[in-house]
């Protein structure tokens, strides 16, 4: 499985510092990012990391990322924009344990989350340590 890099792991790890579910940093020039950690296991969590359009509930995107608590590791396995109609997965969870449904698709959310995570921060003015 690919990670996410070091440095969008920081910005990643900087965005949860703010300790907020509603990133909004540009004074209205981009969308908030909401932040949302759904699940929590001593091993793993899984963090949710979205734009709403209009403050409806389509996300623009939404990305679901798991933290393997052991390794520090970032994995991007989820991605969901309502706005083009598309919704996927690379990984399920069963019984506390992950398995791995597609691991090319988990390796193109890698890319864009990398990506996305660089434009957040641009856009919202985080700077990761």
């Amino acid at each position: 499985m690919r990670t996410l890099t070091y440095i969008a792991t920081k910005i990643l790890w900087e965005i949860l510092s703010l300790r907020t579910s509603k990133v909004d940093r540009s004074n209205g020039a981009y969308p908030p990012l909401t932040v949302e950690i759904i699940n929590e296991t001593p091993d793993w969590r899984v963090i949710s990391l979205a734009h709403y359009a209009d403050n409806d509930l389509k996300a623009q995107p939404e990305i679901c990322f798991l933290h393997d608590r052991k390794t520090d590791n970032v994995f991007p396995y989820y991605y969901r924009n309502d706005f083009v109609g598309i919704t996927s997965q690379s990984m399920k969870f069963e019984d506390g344990r992950v398995f791995m449904l597609d691991l090319a698709i988990q390796n193109e959310y890698a890319s864009l989350a990398n990506l996305w995570l660089y434009t957040i921060a641009k856009q919202q003015n985080i700077i990761a340590p």
